[in-house]
């Protein structure tokens, strides 16, 4: 399946673009820093820190929305959303963060 944002950068790179080829990436890769409360709150109690199924779940609904060209993660969360084949037949390609501070797999 060709990948929406390859189709966007071409056109980009043939200078034939318009507003609606702006590449949107959704960056979820908090996991990587900040501890338990950087992946965000639950919504039935902002004190409580949503676990990590539940971020996943968040990047899911993300990934299916339609919206992004891109889904930025650390490599964890990319390993584990690529083992359930959600890249595999989607115009949306995993982005991995690589850097000093890369979490183990």
């Amino acid at each position: 399946m060709d990948k929406s944002i390859d189709t966007k950068l071409e056109k980009i790179r043939r200078g034939q673009y318009k507003p609606s080829d702006f590449i949107i990436a959704d960056a979820k890769d908090e996991d990587m820093g900040g501890g338990i409360f950087c992946i965000g709150a639950q919504l039935e109690d902002a004190s409580c820190p949503r676990s990590y199924p539940e971020y996943l779940q968040v990047m899911r609904k993300m990934f299916s929305s339609g919206l992004v060209d891109l889904k930025l993660m650390s490599a964890s969360s990319a390993e584990r959303l690529v083992e359930e084949g959600l890249f595999e037949y989607s115009p949306v390609p995993p982005a991995v963060r690589y850097n000093d501070a890369t979490d183990i797999w």
